[in-house]
This record gives structure tokens, sequence and C-alpha cells, in this order.
């Protein structure tokens, strides 16, 4: 209901914050199409960014199919491993990606008292 006996219902605010939300992005609409004219092929990243935006993505698609097959730690030091891989020598990607994940797992295992798989 819009209003109950003590004023203001528990449909006023939606319908009043949607009504401007609606009108804000109208706006905004208005003006993009407008004044900040721009193309299409903007938009989209290159292909450098495009990579690590896959890289990223794959990276936690294997994350989702390994935890509960390996567990937290392996899952969770070869996620950090392929992100880590191309940025940095074998060695310090290792180093990192198994520490890190330890850190991880002791933070909240020990102080959280979270249960991980």
């Amino acid at each position: 209901p819009y209003q109950s006996k003590l004023g203001a219902g528990p449909g006023m605010y939606p319908r009043w914050l949607s009504g401007l939300s609606i009108g804000v992005a109208l706006l905004y609409i208005w003006q993009s199409c407008t004044v900040q004219v721009f193309r299409i092929g903007d938009c989209f990243p290159g292909r450098r960014a495009l990579s690590n935006v896959a890289e990223v993505f794959i990276s936690c698609v294997v994350f989702l199919l390994l935890l509960n097959t390996v567990g937290f730690i392996v899952a969770g030091s070869l996620l950090l491993f392929i992100m880590f891989v191309r940025h940095y020598r074998l060695a310090h990607a290792v180093a990192l990606s198994i520490g890190i994940t330890l850190i991880c797992y002791l933070i909240f295992k020990v102080c959280f008292s979270v249960p991980l798989p």
C-alpha cells in the first residue's frame, strides 16, 4: 500500500525511488546519445584486455571444477598460479600461489573457524 494509517506505507519509497531511477536513467541515455557520442568499437576491450578477462574466467572455472575434488589448497593454488604465471617468473608464481593460499586457509580455518573443502 502507498499509505497506511500512520503515514507513508511500504510501497511509497520503492515507487518514488524507482521513478527517480528511471528519470535519471532516461536523462543519462539522452545525454550519451547527444553529448557524448562514441563509436561502438570503443566499448569493447582490445586483445590484451580480452586475454586478461579470459584468463580470469578460465581460472575461476578451473577452481570451481576442482574445489570439491582436490580441496581448497590445491584448487586455490592452481587458481593463483594461472593468474600469476604470465606476470611473474615460474618460481615466484609457484611460491606466491602456494603461500597466499596457505595464508588464506589458515586465516579461515584457525582465526574464523570456518570449514573449507
